[in-house]
């Protein structure tokens, strides 16, 4: 009952931070056999469109030892916005941005009470 509650007032809050959310695409990278020939693995992408985010900084009590102050971000997405997909160690998936600039997933950080998902970026 909770969880429900909190991944609602979630959903809500991304839906109300106006210019700071942007529509993103996630583009997950799912390994769907090997070709023997080519000794090389056969991939398939997953893209869920239209998925609000929002990039953030890495606060100093966050940053460790994988953060490049510089280059990298975090990326806050609602859970409900990837209930369609799996979501494994997601260091392969790409997040494209409204602009079309690819970041790399560097670090799946984790779900905060089952309704957000946070990933470490770093731009392609």
């Amino acid at each position: 009952m909770f969880k429900k509650l909190i991944r609602d007032m979630v959903d809500v809050a991304f839906d109300v931070t106006g210019d700071l959310k942007e529509i993103v695409t996630y583009r997950q990278f799912v390994e769907a056999g090997y070709d023997t020939a080519t000794s090389t693995p056969i991939n398939i992408t997953n893209d869920v469109l239209n998925v609000k985010a929002i990039f953030a900084r890495f606060s100093e009590d966050e940053r460790d030892d994988e953060v490049m102050v510089l280059k990298d971000w975090k990326v806050l997405v609602p859970a409900s916005a990837l209930e369609s997909i799996t979501l494994g160690d997601a260091v392969e998936d790409t997040i494209i941005d409204s602009k079309g600039k690819e970041w790399n997933v560097r670090r799946y950080m984790g779900i905060v009470s089952g309704a957000m998902h946070t990933f470490h970026v770093r731009a392609a």
